[in-house]
């Protein structure tokens, strides 16, 4: 896996594939993400205003929690009891 630290991304599509890069102390400045699924790739990373789209394992996780209730098409997506929240602008630790 690519570590990739202290850049600055900017009005880019970034790929959240957890077998290829790491993000450690970056800033994601209006960047539109397409997580696939796995861990997180942040350490200590600042996004502000991300747009988050879910593909592969984690749209099929989504799917799963909609089709059992935790997650209402009429509501604002909620993370369930004990996921953290990915925030709509600060810091990841």
């Amino acid at each position: 896996m690519e570590s990739v630290v202290g850049q600055t991304f900017r009005n880019e599509d970034i790929v959240l594939d957890a077998t290829k890069k790491f993000y450690v102390n970056c800033k994601f400045l209006q960047c539109r993400f397409v997580y696939m699924g796995g861990e997180p790739p942040f350490v200590n990373c600042h996004l502000d205003s991300p747009n988050v789209t879910f593909t592969g394992d984690a749209a099929k996780v989504l799917a799963f929690m909609h089709s059992i209730g935790m997650i209402r098409p009429d509501a604002p997506p909620q993370p369930p009891p004990g996921v953290a929240q990915m925030p709509d602008a600060g810091g990841i630790h």
